[in-house]
């Protein structure tokens, strides 16, 4: 069972805030998220990303192998789940599979294909009223590596025409608003709170 104060000590806000509304009391949605945080962080916007993808071969390892033994892994346990463990296994090879940022079009293509086999996982868990965004996991991205988005990018994510969960627009707006390398809990908190009563 997930502890709630693990929860939120290690879990990103929005994140957080997602967990609470959409599916409190699923088990596999939290596993999904902490799955979700380890590739991200150990993302490399580099081109040369053999410690990356050693780590990323590594987490499928442990999954593959069901061992759920260490600081990592033991929060991945749920995803043992005979019915989706494959399709997790698939979701990693997947993220393995972004290329560097040089290459924009092949990169957004295979992010975005990412992100619709995670939502994928989350309908499949009972999870359906939640669908990330492409746009959020990329900025979650940007925002954990502390990676400095250009202006072409940013016109790339405006065309986004697919409707964003409201905790996730408010990150993105703040994030593309103020560009910083910071956005503090109770600054996000102030933001959602002013969108949702002025909406």
């Amino acid at each position: 069972m997930f502890n709630k104060q693990k929860i939120k000590e290690n879990l990103f806000y929005t994140r957080q805030l997602q967990l609470k509304f959409y599916c409190p009391k699923n088990k596999i949605i939290p596993a999904l998220f902490y799955l979700e945080k380890f590739l991200l962080n150990n993302y490399s916007f580099s081109e040369e990303i053999p410690i990356s993808t050693l780590k990323q071969k590594w987490i499928y390892e442990m999954i593959e192998k069901g061992n759920y033994s260490n600081e990592v892994t033991k929060n991945l346990k749920e995803l043992e789940n005979k019915n989706i463990k494959r399709k997790v296994l698939g979701l990693i090879e997947e993220f393995s599979d972004i290329p560097s940022l040089k290459d924009k079009n092949y990169f957004f293509t295979s992010f975005k294909k990412f992100t619709k086999n995670f939502n994928n996982l989350l309908v499949l868990n009972n999870c359906s009223d939640l669908q990330t965004s492409f746009v959020f996991q990329f900025i979650l991205l940007v925002y954990i590596k502390k990676f400095a988005v250009s202006d072409s990018i940013k016109e790339i994510l405006k065309l986004e025409t697919r409707p964003i969960d409201f905790f996730e627009i408010v990150f993105i707006d703040i994030f593309l608003k103020k560009d910083s390398q910071r956005i503090s809990k109770g600054y996000y908190l102030y933001k959602l709170l002013l969108k949702y009563f002025i909406k």
